[in-house]
């Protein structure tokens, strides 16, 4: 299952930064320019996440992020801006919801971590029993969803004896014999 992110940002470069950064079939992006095609993208489709700038064209990120917590309450957000003197946008974005704030420019690797991070937070509070601890250097994007959709076919049959160790461990073979996405999470 794709994680589904709309980037809420009118700058190019950083569009392709983060673009880049999130380069890989687990992540699927839309882009919109500013908060009104937000919106639209939003009602037509489910996100996981949304990173959106804090000052947008007619807008502000922090106005929308209160509107996807409203409205859209298993989306994250994400806030960036550019490195201001105040500190207003970081204390807006929390005030409003946010799940993180990123100046620009933003740390590459502490905001894909964030990411995943978030990502991993809101798929095992939809109902995924497994836990991968402190385990590091797991393949924990594909394994999440391989380990949600065997607990879904155990449901429909019944019938399987497989300890759900057993199970965890067959998937982390299986993972390791493919060209998987590896995640460091420490």
């Amino acid at each position: 299952m794709k994680k589904n992110i709309l980037l809420v940002e009118y700058d190019g470069d950083t569009i392709d930064t983060i673009k880049g950064l999130l380069q890989h079939e687990v992540f699927d992006i839309a882009v919109a320019g500013d908060a009104a095609v937000a919106h639209a993208l939003l009602k037509k489709q489910t996100f996981d996440l949304v990173i959106t700038e804090a000052l947008l064209p007619k807008s502000h990120g922090s106005t929308l992020c209160e509107y996807i917590v409203e409205h859209f309450p298993n989306t994250k957000v994400i806030i960036i801006s550019e490195k201001l003197k105040e500190t207003n946008e970081r204390r807006e974005a929390v005030r409003s919801g946010a799940a993180e704030f990123f100046e620009k420019p933003l740390d590459p690797e502490k905001f894909r971590k964030k990411i995943i991070k978030l990502l991993n937070i809101r798929e095992k509070t939809e109902g995924s029993d497994s836990s991968v601890g402190d385990t590091t250097n797991l393949y924990v994007i594909p394994l999440l969803d391989e380990l949600k959709s065997e607990k879904d076919k155990e449901k429909e049959k019944d019938k399987d004896t497989t300890s759900s160790t057993d199970k965890f461990k067959n998937i982390l073979e299986d993972m390791k014999e493919r060209d998987s996405y590896e995640i460091d999470l420490e």
